[in-house]
């Protein structure tokens, strides 16, 4: 009898090693966010760094928000829907602008709310900015077509002329806690199965070939119903077809026009 196939000691000591390495990479990088306590208020952070700190877990209280200037639609392969979230133009005070990532039904009214509002009050509609709302999320630098969309909004609005600040970061409430540490979570199992492959692969080496039966006597063992048998369950199998899934995800940003505001408007 010969012994099961499956894994090697040497196939599974590498798929554990490559598991084990992304675990404590990505524990790395996003200890400071997954463990951080309260997050700390953008304005408490830009005035004692100078500016938003990549990978820092902050809170923001938004009372104007320009517009919307990207959406980005996640697909799998390439046409199943897989969410959205959408880029907004946040105005901060001192006439300092940075790019806020919403997701969630709820969140997106909250921004379309808040446009309203401070269009309303950019055109005298309103003698006061909208009350705050409070959004948390993670700093991250903005690249690919949505930084490209993010600077042709600004460009639009006038902001790029030297008198302002503008952050090519963008405040991203889609990172959250929760869904860092379910992925460190899920890295964690994947180093058990690492573990638990090893083990089997150690069990399957050691485990004594049987040996093969051997005519005793000179006795031939009469095969013929075990052959027919056989031949009748091959004629009888279906072919399989093997097939490969490729994880396929892809991400389309689309840009959206935003309104320009007067630059004279903000300072009333």
């Amino acid at each position: 009898m010969k012994k099961k196939k499956g894994m090697g000691v040497f196939g599974a000591s590498v798929l554990f090693v490559l598991f084990m390495f992304l675990t404590v990479l990505y524990t790395v990088l996003e200890a400071k966010f997954m463990f951080a306590g309260e997050p700390e208020d953008i304005y408490d952070m830009i005035s004692d760094e100078g500016k938003p700190q990549e990978g820092e877990y902050v809170s923001i209280k938004v009372d104007a928000v320009v517009d919307w200037y990207a959406e980005t639609k996640h697909t799998i392969n390439g046409f199943i829907p897989a969410g959205k979230e959408k880029h907004c133009i946040i105005w901060l005070d001192d006439d300092e602008f940075i790019s806020m990532t919403i997701k969630g039904k709820k969140n997106i009214e909250k921004i379309d709310n808040l446009v309203d509002d401070t269009w309303d009050y950019i055109n005298g509609y309103a003698y006061s900015l909208p009350e705050p709302v409070e959004f948390k999320g993670k700093i991250e630098p903005l690249s690919g077509e949505v930084l490209g969309y993010y600077r042709d909004a600004i460009r639009a609005m006038g902001a790029n002329t030297g008198e302002f600040t503008v952050y090519e970061m963008t405040l991203d409430t889609t990172e959250t806690k929760f869904k860092s540490i379910l992925i460190l979570c899920s890295l964690v199992a994947l180093d058990a199965l690492g573990i638990f492959l090893i083990v089997s692969a150690v069990k399957r080496k050691r485990e004594p070939e049987m040996p093969q039966m051997a005519n005793m006597n000179g006795v031939t063992p009469d095969m013929t119903s075990t052959a027919g048998m056989n031949m009748a369950d091959m004629n009888n199998m279906t072919p399989g077809a093997t097939g490969v899934t490729e994880d396929n995800t892809r991400a389309d940003a689309q840009e959206i026009n935003p309104q320009t505001p007067d630059d004279e408007s903000r300072e009333q």
